[in-house]
């Protein structure tokens, strides 16, 4: 008898066929099994997943190392979790502060676009663009002082910045204003070299067209002697409406005189 019972083992006889020594313990249910073959029959037959309830009560007895290493898993990918959530979603005072406009300079801001036929978004909290951006409305002139991102497509894609421009000027005076210190620096020079040696009126302005696919890209091209505010006006009506409080040019060379 005693012997029958050693060369049974542990986990005695599988519970699925009855006829050989049980190896392995079914992890949802704890039923002991033989083989992979006993181990599949047995969730066909029961339709147990085979997976452990990692929220199960687990008693005293049964409680290993194994149970124990798993639980600490466990709350580790909840803490993950969590955090990740709290860094994805603002937290419900800010959210309501951006939805009701409660921030006075960027409510000022949205309200004379918006007279201009310009509409604004702006960008969560935390983001990048949102701390580095530098546009503001001018309380004394009534005026907005745009920021304004540079992309020269025949140059690699160079992004250089206006950091402040008034609405009121041409974008003529932007891209001379933009242009001028290249000339001092070499390397930058020579990389631009397609759009300094012709004059700015030969060069192209576009304005991407907000709400579209990134693959299906499309831009208004606008006028160098009109005033950035007319450039805009009226322009945002895309599928959304959407104007970023960044401005955002590309400029191209014109085929003609820019070989």
């Amino acid at each position: 008898m005693s012997d029958t019972k050693l060369q049974v083992g542990r986990l005695g006889l599988c519970q699925c066929c009855g006829e050989r020594q049980a190896k392995y313990r079914c992890p949802a249910c704890t039923l002991s099994t033989c083989s992979l073959e006993c181990s599949q029959q047995h969730k066909i037959d029961s339709g147990c997943t085979g997976k452990r309830d990692r929220s199960g009560f687990v008693g005293l007895k049964e409680f290993d190392d194994r149970s124990l290493l798993s639980d600490y898993r466990f709350l580790e990918e909840i803490n993950e979790t969590s955090e990740a959530v709290k860094r994805m979603k603002p937290s419900t005072t800010n959210q309501t502060k951006s939805l009701h406009n409660d921030f006075p300079h960027l409510r000022k801001l949205r309200y004379w676009a918006g007279r201009n036929q310009i509409t604004l978004y702006h960008q969560a909290e935390g983001m990048t663009r949102r701390r580095t951006n530098t546009t503001y409305f001018k309380k004394k002139s009534n005026r907005i002082f745009w920021r304004i991102e540079w992309i020269f497509k025949a140059a690699d894609s160079t992004n250089l910045v206006t950091v402040t421009f008034d609405e009121t000027k041409t974008l003529n005076m932007a891209l001379l204003q933009v242009l001028a210190p290249v000339q001092e620096q070499a390397a930058l020079a020579h990389k631009m070299r397609q759009y300094c040696r012709v004059e700015t009126k030969a060069l192209r302005l576009f304005l991407r067209v907000e709400g579209r696919q990134a693959n299906e890209p499309a831009y208004y091209e606008l006028r160098q002697e009109g005033t950035l505010v007319d450039q805009l006006a009226g322009k945002t009506q895309s599928t959304t409406g959407v104007k970023w409080d960044t401005c955002e040019l590309h400029c191209a060379c014109d085929q003609r005189t820019c070989g």
